[in-house]
């Protein structure tokens, strides 16, 4: 199963909260992220800037973090993560006291 399938699976299964399976997930690997192509990464991208949405700091934190993992391991991720709108949902939790 490829990530982009298991965060779509998780964001589906979870209707309360949506994206709290995935993003509360421990193990992100970064060789996974590595090995996986940028259409395939698209869902899980799009399921951590909904997480940036949240209410819950603890939500935003792992959104924010996996995010970060995405961009550090590949440039061309950079991209694709502004252009679900990432950057822009980022900078009030800039202005945070508690990011």
């Amino acid at each position: 199963m490829r990530l982009g399938e298991l965060a779509l699976r998780t964001h589906s299964s979870a209707k309360s909260k949506p994206c709290q399976g995935f993003l509360q997930r421990e193990n992100f690997s970064t060789e996974i992220i590595k090995s996986i192509s940028p259409e395939d990464l698209q869902p899980t991208i799009k399921i951590c800037v909904d997480g940036l949405q949240s209410s819950s700091l603890v939500m935003k934190q792992s959104a924010m973090a996996k995010l970060r993992l995405l961009v550090k391991n590949r440039v061309d991720n950079r991209a694709l993560i502004d252009k679900f709108g990432a950057f822009p949902a980022l900078i009030p939790l800039l202005r945070c006291s508690n990011p």
